[in-house]
């Protein structure tokens, strides 16, 4: 196009037309296109970091995680090999079942085995039956939560009976006496030493 014979306050508005139009053209064209995959790649960039750092956090309890697979390992293998005796394994099971009642606020006043551990019958499956002896004092939602976290648990735990009463002082307090019966592999029997 010649602009010769063009006024030049005429080429001056259409020099600045032109430049008005190239600039639009750079934003719409190169800057925001630019733009829009910087904001997605700094999207990307900080969800990578969150999968690393959780990675990292994973890898941390790598040790805890290989000690207790160690420990169900040799427990498996003492069970396999009858070494599992009940008396090893209820005071572990008994703490178990306090720190869920804990967690749950249900206050436990005892709990205890109904029969002594020689008395223990065998089920089908050859597991010792051991019948336990729950009082206490819940809630409602207390005694829910805690029933909810022997179902959870992955010891072998059923409720046999469970009896609630009105609590004597707190009408949203109730005096729970339960029996539970718990599941132990057995072990070979035991000898009497002399």
């Amino acid at each position: 196009m010649n602009l010769q014979g063009v006024d030049p306050g005429q080429r001056r508005l259409l020099a600045g037309l032109g430049a008005a139009v190239g600039c639009v053209l750079w934003v719409q064209l190169l800057w925001v296109p630019q733009s829009t995959r910087a904001r997605q790649r700094a999207d990307e960039w900080r969800k990578l970091q969150r999968e690393v750092e959780e990675i990292r956090r994973q890898a941390a309890q790598l040790p805890q995680l290989e000690a207790a697979r160690r420990k169900l390992t040799a427990d498996l293998a003492g069970v396999a090999a009858g070494q599992g005796a009940a008396e090893g394994q209820l005071p572990g099971l008994l703490e178990r079942i306090t720190q869920a009642a804990r967690q749950s606020r249900v206050r436990i006043a005892t709990l205890k085995p109904r029969v002594h551990l020689d008395q223990l019958k065998r089920d089908a499956s050859g597991a010792l039956e051991v019948p336990l002896e729950l009082v206490g004092a819940a809630g409602y939602h207390q005694l829910g939560a805690f029933l909810d976290a022997l179902e959870r648990s992955p010891d072998l735990i059923r409720v046999r009976e469970l009896e609630l009463r009105p609590g004597a002082s707190d009408i949203w307090t109730h005096q729970v006496s339960m029996t539970l019966l718990l599941y132990l592999a057995s072990g070979p029997p035991r000898t009497q030493s002399s």
